[in-house]
């Protein structure tokens, strides 16, 4: 068994926790979308835990945008969490673009496996915190996501 947390970072944080084993497809056992005081109250939880897996979506300046502060947001929550990964040795850290998850995950694939959340306009952050869950499980090539979600 191996735990997972999945975060997509930003003024509305989506973050899924649960377990996959190597062959039973991933449960989550959470899946939400937090304010940024419940993410640090999060942070601060996770740098207790025993070993996990932490996927997280990676910031990605976007041209023409304005560097406002809701905008670079998801930098600064993105450099907590690498904070406490790195002083917390029981945390694996992984990296992903949003276009990996997006492209690589889609709402039927998030549907073939029972994982997409509804109704999708509530849940779009944390739709897209399990886009990046069940990225990662194809990226290790978990079987049982990749034989429920990806026929």
């Amino acid at each position: 068994m191996a735990d997972l947390v999945a975060f997509d970072p930003g003024k509305t944080t989506g973050i899924v926790i649960g377990e996959y084993h190597d062959n039973k497809a991933f449960k989550p056992h959470s899946v939400d979308q937090l304010t940024v005081e419940q993410y640090f109250q999060t942070l601060k939880v996770l740098s207790t835990v025993d070993p996990v897996t932490v996927v997280c979506e990676d910031f990605t300046l976007r041209r023409g945008r304005p560097m406002s502060g809701e905008q670079t947001l998801p930098m600064y929550l993105i450099g907590a969490l690498q904070y406490v990964a790195f002083y917390n040795r029981n945390i694996t850290l992984v990296m992903q673009s949003p276009a990996a998850a997006k492209q690589g995950v889609t709402d039927e694939h998030l549907e073939s496996l029972e994982l997409l959340q509804t109704p999708k306009t509530k849940w779009d952050h944390a739709n897209d915190a399990m886009r990046h869950a069940v990225q990662y499980l194809k990226s290790i090539k978990h079987m049982p996501t990749l034989e429920g979600g990806f026929k």
